[in-house]
């Protein structure tokens, strides 16, 4: 389509006169380029997705589709997108497809930049979505994309975990998940010597946190040589080792222990040899015997 014909559509989009020819005819230009998808940008006003990026207009899905196909390779359009949209979020009423849209935009667009963008509060729809999400849904790309972002702030989501029960086990297991599938993607010189000061609080809120805490501390210690390397360095084979042998709010705790502490020893050789359990023929009676 000639030039005069897009810059036709684009004045239409800018006073509220959208169409879907129109956005089929915007998804196309954008696929020719950085050149190109900056020209749709900079000619549609910030108004414009202001305006339309609301579960109410009816055209919502193909504002979300337009947002991915302007930001693919141009970290430009990257920042400013996500700059416009993060502020929307929470007046949106968000269901699988459109949250799942979004956040593949917001995943493609945090890859190599932009991660600071990337809170807790930004979040939560998205985390209360797939909470709501019924055991029979056969969609799982909404976690996936999920997986992808928790790892930036893994130590804000641990924290807030630990004041909001509501959340705490569905986060716990998305970072376990995470932990496993994404280790690379996780600060681990900020997360892991966080994790090792939460385990060793006093009392943590709701049952069960310190075990599930030091699942996600043996996830990364499981997949990652630099989250071992850190563990090390941050006297975690101390800090587990010290951890009480039974506690009655989270007996899994123990299991936890030996499951990282068997994931740093395995890997690293501790200095001097030192060996966190002594050599024996026997299980460890600590422990139970399914778990041996």
């Amino acid at each position: 389509m000639d030039s005069d014909s897009i810059n036709e559509i684009l004045g239409a989009f800018n006073v509220g006169c959208l169409s879907n020819e129109g956005f089929r005819v915007l998804y196309k230009e954008c696929t020719k380029g950085t050149g190109s998808q900056s020209f749709v940008f900079d000619s549609l006003c910030d108004k414009f997705f202001l305006d339309h990026f609301s579960d109410n207009d009816t055209h919502f899905v193909r504002i979300l589709a337009l947002c991915n196909n302007l930001s693919i390779g141009n970290e430009e359009i990257q920042r400013k997108l996500l700059t416009i949209t993060i502020p929307l979020v929470q007046s949106v009423k968000w269901n699988i497809q459109t949250a799942t849209m979004y956040l593949m935009f917001v995943v493609a667009s945090t890859q190599t930049k932009n991660r600071d963008l990337i809170s807790v509060k930004f979040l939560l729809p998205f985390l209360s979505l797939s909470m709501s999400k019924e055991d029979t849904d056969d969609n799982d790309e909404l976690d996936f994309f999920l997986l992808a972002l928790i790892p930036s702030i893994a130590a804000d989501l641990i924290e807030f975990a630990l004041n909001n029960n509501t959340y705490a086990y569905h986060m716990y297991d998305l970072l376990h998940d995470s932990a496993e599938s994404n280790p690379n993607l996780f600060d681990v010189s900020r997360v892991i010597p966080f994790i090792l000061e939460v385990i060793q609080r006093e009392k943590l809120s709701p049952s069960m946190a310190r075990s599930n805490i030091i699942g996600i501390f043996a996830g990364l210690c499981g997949n990652s040589q630099e989250a071992r390397n850190v563990a090390i360095e941050s006297n975690a084979i101390k800090i587990l080792s010290e951890l009480r042998k039974s506690d009655g709010d989270d007996p899994a705790v123990l299991e936890w222990s030996v499951a990282a502490l068997r994931f740093i020893t395995q890997f690293v050789d501790p200095p001097e040899n030192f060996q966190i359990f002594p050599k024996c023929d026997k299980p460890d009676p600590l422990l139970d015997e399914d778990f041996m």
